[in-house]
This record gives structure tokens, C-alpha cells and sequence, in this order.
């Protein structure tokens, strides 16, 4: 949603949000991917 890809952002939400309600390493765990994939990513 960064960067304009509103797809993306939202897979990415739901991803974080069940790896949280799983447990809270995985959400963490992804939560950083997230980050990482938005701040490599092309604009």
C-alpha cells in the first residue's frame, strides 16, 4: 500500500494478522518480511 501496490499490502495484512493470532513469533517473523519486502522494493 506503500508504495501503490494495494494488493500486496493487503496479503501481506492478513498474513501478519494470522501469523499474530497464531503465535506471536510467526508474527513477528513476517512482520519483519514485510518490512523488508516494502523497503527493497521498486518503486
Amino acid at each position: 500500500m506503500y508504495k501503490g501496490q494495494v494488493g500486496a499490502g493487503i496479503v501481506w495484512l492478513v498474513a501478519v494478522v494470522i501469523g499474530y493470532f497464531l503465535l506471536v513469533v510467526p508474527g513477528l517473523i513476517l512482520h519483519l518480511l514485510c518490512i523488508l519486502s516494502a523497503a527493497s522494493g521498486k518503486r
